[in-house]
């Protein structure tokens, strides 16, 4: 008994050899008295006390650990994919967007923010001042800091913004919203003052970005080895339409000095026809005055084409003609192509003056704007032949020798001199001596005007 006083305590540990010479009796004091909480706060964990301060402790602890999570997983949420999420996700994933979309969008805008900041810094004060009942002072220091980085920050953080993330908030949010009323106190005025302090910018998905989300999500794709949303054509159809409203007529229009147009004085014979047979246009600018002002349809053409004959030939201004659209070179392609939809026209002149419909630059047509959708050329039936031609011409230029040696079959060597094979036998059917055709006529001439004529029906090249 003499033991537990001061006094008693120092000679009991004299006599042991304990004491080391220059302690007072002030330290030994003390060291007793830790001695003595250790142990008293060892026995008290099975008490009624210990268990209710055990308690609290995991209340702490859980409530660091969920402040912690939900900060990371539903601040860190954008609107924007919530509701992207509502309109393409799946019925779990719509149904989840839908209740976290009003803790999100809630104002003042930064109180979930503060309300979960305060009650993660409530559960971090208050954890040691329970822990310290339960065991000794410096043991309550290293379980609060391992429990607090290891258990209420670290883990939360990892497991609300996992690939779980959306789901794992939506099912606490009704938990916030509790957090929400009870903190509103302290947490609604801090809100409203940040909000007026940091005002928050309307956010905006500019085009560029839409644009550059198709590339760095193929890329993604590829890096991990999954197959890619979208094909490249399908990248190219988005960035293409995507593109219209930043196009202007002037970087698409087919210059004035590669179209071809026909005069109004013009007669509607063989020749004339096939000109533009040969063109494989289905709409042909019409000039008034040196000027291209209107324009026909081709297949319009071929009624009056089978009626008239060499002597009674119709001139073109005779013909029904059609208005175009005036553009001027700053028009952008996106209006034009609204224009166009309206079925009035698919051609449009393009002049500096538009309104005056002078100085003209130009045309562009209904093609020219779904080329640009596509970022890329369309090719028809006329255009393949015209390649085939120009391809054929330039090899009979380069290599003249092979062919003047090599015997060919009778369909190659018809194909070669003009010749078609007719069943019974090789009909001639060459253009005859001193006659010159178009520049750009083909190299088989057709057996029959009227065949020629009704060909251009199926010719809708624009």
């Amino acid at each position: 008994m003499a033991a537990t006083t001061p006094d008693g305590l120092c000679a009991a540990l004299r006599a042991a050899d304990l004491l080391r010479p220059g302690i007072d009796i002030d330290t030994c004091v003390a060291a007793a008295a830790r001695r003595r909480l250790d142990e008293e706060a060892m026995d008290a964990v099975g008490s009624p006390r210990g268990l209710l301060d055990l308690a609290l402790t995991a209340t702490c602890i859980i409530c660091a650990a969920l402040a912690a999570g939900l900060t990371m997983g539903v601040v860190s949420l954008d609107p924007l994919d919530l509701r992207v999420k509502m309109r393409t996700g799946t019925k779990s994933e719509q149904a989840c967007a839908a209740r976290l979309l009003p803790l999100v969008d809630r104002r003042p805008h930064h109180q979930v923010l503060v309300t979960l900041l305060l009650l993660n810094s409530c559960a971090n004060e208050a954890l040691p001042l329970f822990l310290d009942k339960l065991v000794p002072s410096w043991a309550a220091i290293v379980i609060s800091v391992t429990a607090v980085l290891v258990f209420g920050e670290i883990a939360p953080s990892a497991l609300f913004t996992g690939p779980n993330k959306l789901q794992i908030a939506a099912a606490f949010a009704p938990l916030v919203h509790c957090f929400l009323v009870v903190l509103a106190p302290l947490a609604y005025p801090m809100a409203l003052a940040l909000d007026a302090a940091l005002h928050e910018e309307a956010k905006a998905t500019s085009r560029a970005e839409v644009l550059a989300l198709v590339d760095v999500e193929r890329e993604l794709a590829n890096e991990d080895g999954r197959a890619e949303p979208f094909t490249e054509d399908e990248a190219d159809l988005v960035k293409g339409a995507m593109s219209l409203s930043t196009t202007s007529v002037r970087e698409v229009m087919v210059p004035l000095k590669r179209v071809y147009a026909v005069d109004e004085g013009d007669a509607l014979d063989a020749a004339l026809l096939e000109k533009i047979d040969d063109q494989g246009f289905s709409r042909v600018p019409v000039k008034v005055g040196g000027a291209i002002r209107s324009y026909v349809l081709v297949k319009e053409l071929v009624p009056h084409a089978l009626r008239a004959d060499a002597s009674a030939s119709l001139p073109v201004a005779t013909l029904p003609t059609h208005a175009p659209v005036w553009v001027s070179p700053d028009h952008s392609l996106f209006d034009l192509l609204n224009q166009f939809q309206t079925g009035a026209t698919h051609m449009g002149f393009v002049a500096e003056d538009a309104a005056g419909r002078r100085g003209i630059l130009g045309i562009v047509t209904l093609e020219d704007i779904i080329e640009e959708i596509l970022t890329e050329e369309i090719y028809d039936e006329h255009d393949r032949d015209k390649a085939e031609d120009v391809i054929g011409r330039f090899v009979r230029r380069a290599f003249p020798k092979v062919f003047e040696n090599k015997v060919a079959a009778p369909a190659e060597q018809s194909l070669l001199d003009g010749r078609e094979d007719s069943g019974s036998g090789a009909v001639d059917r060459r253009p005859p001596p001193g006659h010159h055709r178009h520049p750009h006529a083909r190299v088989m001439q057709r057996p029959q005007r009227d065949a020629s004529l009704r060909s251009i029906l199926g010719d809708e090249r624009v």
